[in-house]
Protein backbone atom coordinates (compact mmCIF):
# COMPACT_ATOMS: atom_id res chain seq x y z
CA UNK A 1 0.00 0.00 0.00
CA UNK A 2 1.50 3.22 -1.54
CA UNK A 3 2.49 5.53 1.77
CA UNK A 4 0.40 8.25 -0.47
CA UNK A 5 -3.03 6.21 -0.14
CA UNK A 6 -2.44 6.00 3.72
CA UNK A 7 -1.63 9.60 3.76
CA UNK A 8 -4.70 10.61 2.32
CA UNK A 9 -7.05 8.07 3.69
CA UNK A 10 -5.83 9.52 7.20
CA UNK A 11 -6.69 12.85 6.18
CA UNK A 12 -10.08 12.18 5.07
CA UNK A 13 -11.82 13.59 7.81
CA UNK A 14 -9.72 17.22 7.80
CA UNK A 15 -9.37 17.41 4.25
CA UNK A 16 -10.77 20.59 3.58
CA UNK A 17 -11.37 19.62 -0.05
CA UNK A 18 -14.18 17.13 0.86
CA UNK A 19 -15.35 18.47 4.23
CA UNK A 20 -17.51 15.71 4.84
CA UNK A 21 -20.58 16.06 6.70
CA UNK A 22 -19.64 12.87 8.60
CA UNK A 23 -16.53 11.85 8.46
CA UNK A 24 -16.61 8.46 10.15
CA UNK A 25 -19.43 7.66 7.79
CA UNK A 26 -17.25 8.93 4.84
CA UNK A 27 -13.87 7.14 5.87
CA UNK A 28 -15.64 4.45 5.60
CA UNK A 29 -17.58 4.01 2.61
CA UNK A 30 -14.37 5.09 1.26
CA UNK A 31 -12.09 2.22 2.46
CA UNK A 32 -15.03 -0.12 1.42
CA UNK A 33 -14.50 1.61 -2.21
CA UNK A 34 -10.89 1.42 -1.96
CA UNK A 35 -10.89 -2.19 -1.22
CA UNK A 36 -13.03 -2.89 -3.97
CA UNK A 37 -11.09 -1.89 -6.67
CA UNK A 38 -7.71 -1.48 -5.26
CA UNK A 39 -6.37 -5.01 -6.29
CA UNK A 40 -5.19 -6.33 -2.29
CA UNK A 41 -4.25 -9.76 -3.45
CA UNK A 42 -1.34 -8.72 -5.52
CA UNK A 43 0.21 -6.21 -3.26
CA UNK A 44 4.24 -6.88 -3.06
CA UNK A 45 3.47 -4.77 0.84
CA UNK A 46 2.34 -6.97 2.10
CA UNK A 47 3.62 -5.57 5.44
CA UNK A 48 1.94 -2.59 4.40
CA UNK A 49 -1.31 -3.88 3.82
CA UNK A 50 -1.85 -5.75 7.16
CA UNK A 51 -0.53 -2.10 8.63
CA UNK A 52 -3.50 -0.75 6.78
CA UNK A 53 -5.87 -3.46 7.68
CA UNK A 54 -5.26 -3.41 11.25
CA UNK A 55 -5.88 0.15 11.07
CA UNK A 56 -8.80 -0.05 8.93
CA UNK A 57 -10.55 -2.60 11.48
CA UNK A 58 -9.08 -0.32 15.05
CA UNK A 59 -10.54 2.77 13.67
CA UNK A 60 -13.97 1.54 12.55
CA UNK A 61 -14.42 -1.35 15.24
CA UNK A 62 -15.07 -4.01 12.51
CA UNK A 63 -14.67 -7.31 13.70
CA UNK A 64 -12.71 -9.66 12.26
CA UNK A 65 -15.10 -11.78 10.05
CA UNK A 66 -16.48 -8.53 8.64
CA UNK A 67 -12.65 -7.19 7.73
CA UNK A 68 -12.13 -11.02 6.24
CA UNK A 69 -15.10 -10.04 3.72
CA UNK A 70 -13.91 -6.40 3.22
CA UNK A 71 -10.29 -7.53 2.76
CA UNK A 72 -10.83 -10.91 0.66
CA UNK A 73 -14.60 -11.08 -0.76
CA UNK A 74 -14.85 -8.82 -3.67
CA UNK A 75 -18.64 -9.97 -4.01
CA UNK A 76 -19.25 -8.66 -0.43
CA UNK A 77 -17.82 -5.59 -1.47
CA UNK A 78 -19.52 -5.22 -4.54
CA UNK A 79 -22.72 -5.57 -2.62
CA UNK A 80 -21.99 -2.69 -1.14
CA UNK A 81 -21.01 -0.46 -3.90
CA UNK A 82 -24.88 1.14 -3.84
CA UNK A 83 -24.45 2.10 -0.19
CA UNK A 84 -20.98 3.08 -0.69
CA UNK A 85 -21.76 5.63 -3.70
CA UNK A 86 -24.61 7.04 -1.87
CA UNK A 87 -22.81 7.47 1.39
CA UNK A 88 -20.08 9.41 -1.05
CA UNK A 89 -22.36 11.49 -2.69
CA UNK A 90 -24.66 12.35 0.50
CA UNK A 91 -21.15 13.22 2.44
CA UNK A 92 -20.12 15.36 -0.51
CA UNK A 93 -23.54 16.78 -0.84
CA UNK A 94 -23.13 16.03 -4.20
CA UNK A 95 -21.11 18.87 -5.00
CA UNK A 96 -19.23 17.82 -8.61
CA UNK A 97 -16.10 19.39 -7.87
CA UNK A 98 -15.54 17.30 -4.38
CA UNK A 99 -16.87 14.59 -6.43
CA UNK A 100 -13.98 15.03 -9.10
CA UNK A 101 -11.15 15.28 -6.69
CA UNK A 102 -12.11 12.03 -4.79
CA UNK A 103 -12.35 10.16 -8.05
CA UNK A 104 -9.04 11.74 -9.32
CA UNK A 105 -7.44 10.30 -5.66
CA UNK A 106 -9.06 7.21 -6.81
CA UNK A 107 -7.72 7.13 -9.80
CA UNK A 108 -4.26 7.74 -8.62
CA UNK A 109 -4.49 4.41 -6.57
CA UNK A 110 -5.61 2.84 -9.54
CA UNK A 111 -2.57 3.66 -11.53
CA UNK A 112 -0.27 3.09 -9.12
CA UNK A 113 -1.57 -0.51 -7.61
CA UNK A 114 -0.85 -1.45 -11.88
CA UNK A 115 -5.02 -2.45 -11.47
CA UNK A 116 -6.46 -5.25 -13.73
CA UNK A 117 -9.26 -4.25 -16.19
CA UNK A 118 -12.20 -6.34 -13.46
CA UNK A 119 -10.47 -3.87 -10.90
CA UNK A 120 -11.14 -0.81 -13.54
CA UNK A 121 -14.60 -1.58 -14.05
CA UNK A 122 -15.22 -1.31 -10.42
CA UNK A 123 -14.03 2.07 -10.84
CA UNK A 124 -15.88 2.64 -14.05
CA UNK A 125 -19.34 1.64 -12.24
CA UNK A 126 -18.44 3.96 -9.11
CA UNK A 127 -17.61 6.81 -11.79
CA UNK A 128 -21.58 6.05 -13.67
CA UNK A 129 -23.39 5.83 -10.32
CA UNK A 130 -21.50 8.96 -9.17
CA UNK A 131 -22.35 11.14 -11.83
CA UNK A 132 -25.46 9.66 -13.38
Amino acid sequence: MPAAMKKWFDSLDTDETFAPKNPDLFKRATASIVCSIVNFNDVKEKDALCKFCDIFKEEFHIDEETAQKLFKDSTYVQENLEKNVHTIREELEGDEYKLMEYMKMLNKFIIVDHCKEEDYCIFEELKTKLFG
